[in-house]
């Protein structure tokens, strides 16, 4: 392709000049017309004028070539200097190099030492970073043990018998002396399930302490719930508050120790008197039967975790902070006015301090949340690049995140102070590059203005065509021409060549890529029908039935057409492997398939031969041992024709299975719910639906079928999934309860614990 350029540039500066290209004489073993390796008539390539049609001599074309040469150099300058009409000195073209030189070489050094700089500057910071972290967790897991020390401590003296649960006042001496031992310990409290309450908390520094607890009888004696102030020695001395309202048993503290079954930490929350954020460590404790006795809770007050972050030297303008796993800020080593709001910890976004708010914005647009790991980033707040350091603690109930943020600016004074000093360096030595340059130029200016003027006498004598004058060149008989010109045009003979065979070989190519795409065509086609299939059953899998569901209902939405889905069960197929094998229970599975998908195909045929029916039935294997079937277009007295039809050859396949509670053969459970689609509803609450009513069945006793009750909009409240009519083999039932779910209250202080 080059030398097909280079002929083409050639013969057009020819074609320019009107004269012919030259052709070089014969060369003496050329003479006698034979090629000296073949002794065959030798093809000389010319190219005759276009006017004339006769071959110039060789010495008027270069003659003729210089000229326009000549004149197109004339051009060339004349265009220049009207662009750059200011011609450079012998001075700046000696200065301007070594100047940029100087310059490109302080501009390398100063950016590998900047970087390298910035990369000690990183290393140094990460390392800070690690530090400063691993001292935060340390004194998180140092300071949370104490609360995990005094329930355990407690639980420990009531297995022990220590402790009599039943006298308020031994509890209440109990507790005093823990509060006493256990200094960063906010509130502890037992409370037990024969109703017995008695919790003491600290207030602000220590100085005031107070009791809760019930009255004489307890929670069931109709003792109201007391707040009382104690004196140095523990003793109730005034009567606060009095309440009637209050049974810690259905308090969120106690039923998540509860439920939990073991220590667990609460959320973290506030005290309404005090604004102080604590967090509560909750753990039950059980008689030698596992019968639960009650819950034994302390209160771990958080100022401490915020007292020894602000004593950390986080670089200049640094910062550390801990936040919980929903994003709220627990606590931090930068002052702010209030670090939670008056009802629950305050959202970092929401933080006065930028920092903060911005680098928790950071975390979350990478994350997606906080990260649950270990982690090292480098954001751009503020303009500023800033290093982050994550890492994440966890306890049982508990899932807080450790941030350490400094900025980078905090580190590189001395780098930048190093560049200012490198800029001076470099105009000094500017400054001496240019006298040098000045005084070089004035000793080389006389041999550069003599080499000037033999250049310019050469110019005139090469544009006269004078080639004799001119050393060693010798006009006539160019032998590298001649070269040049048969190489030139044996290249292009062979690149045209070249491409036919290319051309050849591309058409080739193509109809091979053609029969290729129709074969992967054709295995794609196969591989789409393969992946509908389910491989053990051979009737439709999950993909084909999700697929055909959510078009189905798309166009019977569209016509207002009643659609139901079905959704079967094998009864006991668990019992039915362990008893027979699994091989057994794959031959069960395909049997069962083939039946439903036959009587399905044949009674939808039957019934619909005659309708205009916009989508057709589908059977397919939902998962294990459960089936799921379409039927679109067909009303209740249809679809249990076709659900009859189903039962009845399942039981024709007469498959034994002595431990089923159905019967001794293998049957199937149908669960149906219909509906007429509309834009209140979704095909997952239909499938819901279907699935609560294949439950009740079971519940039934299985080997039967039973209707969903007509559904409605999505409410705000989760339906109950076990029903609560038992449904009959036909007709079908008609209604499921939908029993309320009771709702709890966040707690806000220790007194409504």
């Amino acid at each position: 392709m080059a030398a097909i350029c280079a002929d083409r540039r050639l013969r057009a500066i020819f074609r320019m000049m009107r004269i012919a290209p030259p052709v070089a004489s014969p060369l003496p073993h050329e003479r006698t017309g034979l090629n000296r390796r073949s002794r065959s008539p030798d093809i000389q390539p010319r190219i005759s004028d276009r006017q004339t049609g006769e071959p110039p001599r060789n010495h008027l074309a270069i003659t003729s070539f210089m000229r326009y040469s000549s004149r197109l150099r004339s051009r060339l300058r004349s265009r220049l200097r009207r662009r750059w009409p200011r011609r450079f000195s012998l001075k700046t073209i000696l200065i301007a190099p070594f100047v940029a030189q100087l310059g490109l070489a302080f501009a390398l050094v100063a950016i590998i030492s900047f970087r390298q700089g910035r990369t000690a500057v990183s290393e140094t910071i990460e390392q800070l970073q690690v530090e400063i972290a691993g001292s935060i967790e340390r004194e998180i897991a140092r300071y949370l043990a104490e609360a995990k020390r005094a329930i355990e401590f407690s639980a420990d003296e009531i297995d022990l018998g220590h402790l009599d649960l039943g006298d308020r006042n031994a509890l209440r001496a109990y507790l005093f002396q823990q509060l006493q031992r256990f200094e960063g310990l906010g509130y502890t409290a037992i409370a037990t399930e024969s109703g017995q309450y008695v919790g003491i908390s600290r207030i602000g520094d220590g100085s005031e302490i107070l009791l809760d607890w019930y009255g004489e009888g307890g929670l069931f004696g109709g003792g109201p719930f007391e707040k009382w102030q104690l004196d140095a020695s523990g003793q109730p001395a005034t009567q606060v508050q009095v309440r009637d309202d209050y049974d810690h048993r259905e308090r969120p503290w106690y039923r998540a120790a509860v439920d939990a079954g073991e220590a667990t930490w609460s959320e973290v929350f506030q005290y309404h008197g005090s604004q102080l954020p604590v967090i509560s460590a909750n753990q039950p404790f059980y008689d030698a039967d596992g019968q639960l006795l009650g819950v034994v809770s302390t209160d771990l007050r958080l100022e401490q975790i915020n007292r020894f972050l602000g004593s950390l030297e986080v670089g200049v303008t640094g910062v550390a902070f801990v936040l919980d796993e929903d994003g709220r800020k627990i606590a931090s080593s930068a002052p702010e006015s209030a670090s939670l709001s008056t009802d629950k910890p305050l959202d970092v976004l929401a933080s006065g301090i930028g920092i903060v708010r911005e680098t928790s914005r950071k975390l979350i647009d990478r994350y997606g949340d906080l990260p649950d790991t270990e982690t090292q980033n480098l954001f751009a707040i503020d303009g500023e690049r800033t290093l982050v350091q994550t890492i994440p603690y966890e306890d049982t109930g508990l899932a807080w995140t450790i941030v350490v943020v400094i900025p980078e600016r905090d580190f590189m004074g001395p780098i930048f102070k190093m560049s200012r000093d490198a800029l001076r360096v470099y105009v000094l030595a500017i400054a001496i590059g240019v006298l040098a340059g000045i005084i070089t130029a004035h000793r080389i200016a006389r041999p550069i203005r003599d080499l000037a003027q033999a250049s310019r006498t050469l110019s005139k004598r090469f544009d006269c065509g004078d080639l004799q004058e001119v050393g060693k060149v010798q006009p006539q008989n160019i032998y590298e021409l001649h070269l040049l010109a048969t190489a030139f045009a044996r290249m292009a003979v062979r690149l045209r060549a070249s491409f036919r065979q290319l051309e050849a070989i591309n058409q080739n190519l193509e109809a091979r890529v053609q029969s290729r795409t129709r074969e992967l065509q054709q295995a794609n086609h196969e591989l789409q029908r393969l992946a509908s299939i389910d491989g053990l059953t051979q009737i439709s899998n999950r993909r084909r039935f999700d697929e055909q569901l959510a078009r189905n209902w798309q166009i019977l939405s569209e016509r207002q057409i009643p659609f139901a889905v079905v959704l079967g069960d094998v009864d006991r197929f668990k019992l039915f492997n362990d008893t027979y094998g699994h091989q057994a229970g794959d031959d069960c599975l395909r049997r069962v398939a083939q039946a439903i998908d036959t009587a399905v195909d044949d009674e939808t045929d039957m019934t619909d031969a005659s309708d205009d029916c916009v989508c057709a039935s589908l059977t397919a294997r939902y998962g294990g041992e459960e089936f799921a079937i379409l039927l679109p277009g067909l009303d209740r007295a249809r679809i249990q024709i076709v659900l009859d039809a189903v039962q009845e050859r399942v039981a024709a396949l007469a498959i034994p299975h002595a431990r089923s509670s159905a019967g001794d053969i293998v049957s199937l459970s149908l669960g149906v719910a219909a509906v007429v689609p509309n834009a209140n509803l979704t095909p997952a609450q239909l499938l819901e639906a279907a699935d609560r009513a294949l439950y009740a069945a079971k519940s039934a006793g299985r080997n039967s079928y039973c209707f969903a009750p007509k559904l409605e909009a999505e409410s705000s409240s989760k339906p109950d999934p076990k029903p609560a009519a038992q449904p009959t083999r036909v007709p079908a039932t008609e209604a499921l309860a939908e029993p309320s779910i009771a709702a709890s209250t966040p707690c806000s202080e220790p007194a409504e614990r």
